[in-house]
C-alpha cells in the first residue's frame, strides 16, 4: 500500500505511462525512489522508448539516483578525478566503486549508438 501511494508523487506524465501500461508498477516503484521529478520523467521516457525491463530501470535509477551520490562523497579525491576524466573522455555516465587498490568501473550506455561511441573512444577510433 505504501509503495502504491508513493506512485502518486510521480510526475503526471509518468503516472499516465503507468495507467496505460507503457510502464509497469515495478518501473514506477523504482522511479518513486528518485527525489528529482525531472530525472524520473526522463528515465521513464527513455525506458518506454527502449523497452527497459524493471531490472534495467533499477540499474538506471541506481546509477542516476542517490546511491551514486553517497559513493562519491566517500570517494578518494584522486579516484573521483579519475572518474571525471573517464567520463569526459568517453562522454558517458561513469561510476567507480572501490578505492585506489581495487574496485570496478561502471560505464553506462542507453542505446546502441551510445555503446558504439564508447567502444570507439576506448579503442581510439576517430569519428
Amino acid at each position: 500500500m505504501t509503495n502504491a501511494l508513493r506512485l502518486l508523487n510521480l510526475p503526471e506524465s509518468v503516472q499516465g505511462m503507468l495507467k496505460d501500461g507503457t510502464l509497469s508498477a515495478g518501473h514506477g516503484k523504482m522511479l518513486a525512489g528518485l527525489d528529482d521529478p525531472e530525472k524520473a520523467e526522463k528515465l521513464a521516457q527513455k525506458a518506454a522508448k527502449e523497452g527497459w525491463s524493471v531490472r534495467q530501470m533499477e540499474e538506471a535509477v541506481r546509477l542516476d539516483g542517490l546511491p551514486r551520490k553517497r559513493v562519491s562523497r566517500r570517494m578518494d579525491p584522486e579516484v573521483r578525478q579519475t572518474a571525471s576524466a573517464i567520463r569526459s573522455r568517453l562522454r558517458a555516465k561513469v561510476a567507480i566503486e572501490g578505492d585506489q587498490e581495487k574496485g570496478k568501473i561502471i560505464i553506462s550506455y542507453f542505446s546502441r549508438d551510445d555503446l558504439m561511441n564508447i567502444c570507439d573512444a576506448i579503442l581510439g577510433v576517430e569519428e
